[in-house]
């Protein structure tokens, strides 16, 4: 079974013992007068108080048990998927640092073609081209 079936069960089994205990609380009725009964009484919704107690110390000690094992059951995949995400993040890291050469890259290549173009055709535009390509290029660096 699995743990959701087997705390389903136990809702169920807890659902029906706290029927079963308020049924029997209440069929105890009244407190008699007479101190005779009443201290019979008072024994009698002791014990039933007592039981209930225990049913729901019980109860909690099972759910925690169910948990537990499932815990058991997916660690081994938790522990997997810790790993395939460490092994993504160093993956990022590697694509971030391709993607600051490749901006680099173009830097420099925008850069040598306003070089190119102010040999080629010498200009104040491409003056102030080279210049801000220039800039560009030395803001990637820093």
């Amino acid at each position: 079974m699995t743990a959701s079936t087997d705390l389903e069960l136990m809702e169920t089994l807890c659902e029906d013992m706290a029927h079963a205990g308020v049924g029997l609380l209440l069929g105890l009725g009244g407190r008699p007068a007479d101190p005779a009964a009443a201290a019979t009484w008072d024994a009698q919704d002791a014990l039933l108080k007592n039981k209930t107690s225990t049913l729901v110390n019980l109860a909690s000690s099972i759910g925690s048990t169910i948990v537990a094992e499932a815990l058991e059951q997916v660690w081994p995949q938790l522990d997997a998927l810790q790993q395939v995400t460490a092994a993504a993040q160093a993956n990022i890291a590697k694509i971030d640092q391709i993607n600051k050469a490749l901006v680099t890259l173009a830097s420099v290549i925008n850069f040598a073609t306003a070089a190119a173009a102010l040999i080629t055709q010498p200009s104040v535009d491409n003056a102030g081209k080279l210049v801000k390509a220039f800039k560009g290029f030395k803001s990637q660096q820093a």
